[in-house]
């Protein structure tokens, strides 16, 4: 098998665009234009991942468990138990229970301060 038509598909798009060197200016310039709007999206997408996880994270402050409750059949929170908020986002709360191997667990905020002296 040849290489001649894709020479010939190439000579014919040289001539489309106006020479060789254009064809090769045009390809150049479209690779570094992709390379930038790539490297500047994951710049951005960089920065918003770390604004947003910054801003949320809170100091590790431990909190106590004052209630008995069990959260959606997942974790039973037990009177005297202490717990760490890792990360708080909207409704929603990432606790790390100390003492426990199954770490971390996500909880509602409502439900953190219902059964702990948890204020944020």
């Amino acid at each position: 098998m040849s290489n001649l038509g894709n020479y010939q598909r190439m000579v014919t798009l040289a001539k489309k665009v106006g020479g060789p060197l254009k064809l090769a200016t045009i390809v150049f310039s479209s690779g570094v234009a992709t390379t930038k709007i790539a490297e500047h999206g994951y710049k951005g997408v960089k920065k918003y991942m770390n604004t947003r996880t910054n801003s949320k994270v809170k100091a590790k402050r431990i909190y106590t468990v004052h209630t008995d409750a069990n959260y959606n059949d997942e974790i039973y929170f037990k009177n005297g138990r202490k717990l760490s908020v890792l990360i708080i986002d909207k409704d929603s709360a990432v606790v790390e229970v100390v003492g426990e191997n199954d770490n971390p667990y996500v909880v509602t905020r409502d439900f953190l301060k219902k059964v702990s002296d948890f204020d944020q």
